[in-house]
């Protein structure tokens, strides 16, 4: 797969019908925070404060171990590109 084209298949799946399932990414983002926030909570006793844009870095996070179990696997190259992508819009404000 070129590059372009990861670029390109990410831009549609951030930029299209994901938004219309799920809203939009700091909302949807903000509320796994919370989520997993007070899960940690609950598991350890200890308040973590989680961000929308950790989502972001956690999720990448999740891709990249994905591919440490099959480093072609494509959906998860793009799909990290795409958590990446959100993750700057979200934390700069932009």
């Amino acid at each position: 797969m070129l590059r372009g084209d990861v670029l390109d298949t990410a831009k549609k799946l951030i930029c299209g019908d994901r938004e219309d399932s799920y809203g939009a990414a700091k909302d949807n983002f903000t509320l796994i925070a919370n989520l997993w926030s007070l899960w940690l909570e609950a598991r350890f006793g200890v308040h973590v404060p989680v961000g929308a844009e950790d989502v972001s870095v956690m999720m990448q996070q999740v891709k990249q171990a994905r591919l440490a179990n099959d480093i072609t696997h494509k959906d998860s190259w793009i799909d990290g590109i795409g958590y990446g992508a959100l993750g700057a819009e979200i934390a700069t404000g932009e």
